[in-house]
């Protein structure tokens, strides 16, 4: 165990090495990433990995720690305090000539050289187009290229760092993705059907196909029956997902199947659907099943289903999605028109209509005026609203329904605010 106890001005640490004590200019390397972990069914709790180094000492003091999802982080302001000094001290470094280090890699002199095994380069800033965190990893993209033209781990020496000060390198300049209409731009992730995935569910199907070649010479019809459509059904679906691939670009989204394939741009997509539950056996985390429904104004709509146990990519694509068609359903809703959200609820000028929940099915409609909501909550799928007066949420909703996050991005940006309640 270590044990770190905030000084103000620095820190000290106990640990199986004893006790020592260092001020915040001492620190020369950190790293910090925020991960979830879904083994309790009933709370998620949050994972901090991570850790700090010191100018005197080459190993670093881990920062490896669980607590539960919506409690404070109990280190955390000292964290942020202590990385807040050390950019601001690599800023001005860099700056005057310095270089920041890391594993297998430094920054100086506006470029990133790349020292790894097998991988010496040097990337001028000047190319570099866009940096995003994925995967836990720092990715960076450079002219001409779709795919990360370097990716390294946030959990590693001073990645936390280098992601600011590239962010403020930057945030003024223009996004080549954006002065770039054709095409979907450069791909953000990538999921597709594994080797392993496929092998798994050929064997078994196999398997059946064999079990009811068995049963068939004893005469056991029923069962041989079942398990060759058992077994003929998990043979065709291998065979069918064998190529199945989702590419998120910055534009759109790119699926490819044993059918064909299909291309659509967010700036398309009229309404979005996402649906996850996260799956337990025996109390044991399984994964999470997601599905995706992608609408445009014209043609088919792209629709995608999988099981992963990492959804933070999902989920960052469903916020992003939901963002776009959320700020034009805004734009609608600032003409004057009345904006529907869900089959059971529409945005009007100045109220809510909404259909509560009956015993059987929904009720008559209801209408809230927004002066009158005084919150809202998200909590196992299900969105509630309540109003002045009531006790009990008056409105309940499946955050699954058809188009539900983008109007919730909507209903709570600073401009809906503004234009419903100008003087709050």
């Amino acid at each position: 165990r270590t044990y770190l106890l905030d000084t103000g001005d620095g820190f000290n640490v106990t640990d199986r090495r004893g006790s020592r004590g260092y001020y915040d200019e001492d620190v020369n390397g950190f790293a910090w990433l925020i991960d979830r972990d879904f083994s309790n069914p009933s709370k998620i709790s949050v994972i901090r990995k991570g850790g700090i180094w010191v100018a005197d000492d080459p190993d670093p003091i881990r920062l490896n720690s669980k607590y539960w999802g919506g409690d404070v982080d109990p280190v955390g302001e000292l964290l942020h305090r202590i990385s807040e000094s050390l950019l601001r001290r690599c800023e001005e470094s860099t700056r005057s000539g310095g270089q920041l280090d890391g594993k297998g890699w430094s920054f100086g002199n506006q470029r990133l050289s790349i020292n790894k095994a097998g991988d010496q380069r040097e990337l001028p800033l000047s190319q570099l187009t866009a940096i995003d965190v994925l995967r836990n990893n720092l990715c960076l993209w450079c002219q001409g290229r779709d795919e990360p033209t370097v990716e390294l781990g946030m959990d590693d020496k001073n990645v936390f760092v280098l992601h600011r000060l590239l962010y403020e390198h930057l945030k003024d300049r223009p996004r080549s993705d954006d002065s770039e209409p054709q095409g979907l731009g450069r791909i953000l992730f990538a999921k597709e059907t594994t080797k392993t995935q496929f092998l798994i569910v050929s064997v078994v199907g196999l398997a059946f196909l064999v079990g009811a070649a068995g049963c068939a010479a004893t005469q056991q019809w029923l069962a041989a029956w079942i398990a060759g459509a058992i077994g003929l059904a998990l043979v065709i679906a291998a065979a069918t997902t064998r190529k199945n691939a989702l590419r998120c670009h910055a534009h759109g989204l790119f699926y490819q199947t044993a059918y064909g394939s299909q291309e659509i741009r967010y700036s398309d997509i009229a309404t979005f659907t996402y649906h996850s539950v996260r799956m337990y056996y025996n109390g044991v985390y399984t994964g999470t099943n997601v599905s995706m429904s992608f609408m445009p104004a014209e043609g088919k709509p792209l629709k995608y289903s999988t099981n992963a146990k990492d959804i933070t990519e999902f989920e960052s694509l469903r916020d992003h999605v939901a963002t776009v068609v959320g700020y034009r359903m805004l734009q609608q809703f600032q003409n004057g028109q009345a904006v529907t959200w869900t089959k059971n609820a529409t945005f009007h000028p100045d109220h809510l209509e909404y259909h509560p929940t009956g015993f059987v099915g929904r009720k008559a409609p209801e209408q809230v005026p927004y002066s009158e909501i005084t919150g809202t909550t998200i909590e196992h799928g299900s969105f509630f609203l309540w109003r002045t007066g009531v006790n009990k949420s008056v409105f309940r909703e499946s955050t699954s329904m058809e188009n539900f996050f983008p109007g919730f991005v909507m209903f709570s940006s600073r401009e809906f605010r503004e234009t419903t309640m100008p003087n709050r």
